[in-house]
């Protein structure tokens, strides 16, 4: 994963990126899942609904993981050359 994140923002700008999106995200996400998880059982009575919010959340992220792309949108050489390292 942090792999991915790197690749998908340029280099000028990748920390930033990298640490905004993954803080917002578990913030949101992970924050919220012991609220969500709750909320499904006492409102179901369902002992499994917890598991079937985690199944539907892995549904997502494989398929938001399918539709990335499969090149990068810039490249890192022609970036770095700009930048003209002396």
């Amino acid at each position: 994963m942090p792999a991915t994140m790197a690749e998908l923002a340029p280099w000028r700008v990748r920390c930033t990126v990298m640490s905004v999106a993954y803080n917002l995200g578990v913030a949101l996400l992970g924050g919220c899942t012991p609220l969500v998880a709750t909320w499904l059982l006492a409102s179901t009575g369902w002992a499994l609904a917890p598991a079937a919010y985690l199944a539907g959340a892995a549904t997502l992220s494989f398929a938001g993981a399918w539709l990335l792309p499969k090149t990068p949108a810039h490249r890192l050489t022609k970036e770095f050359e700009s930048a003209r390292f002396r």
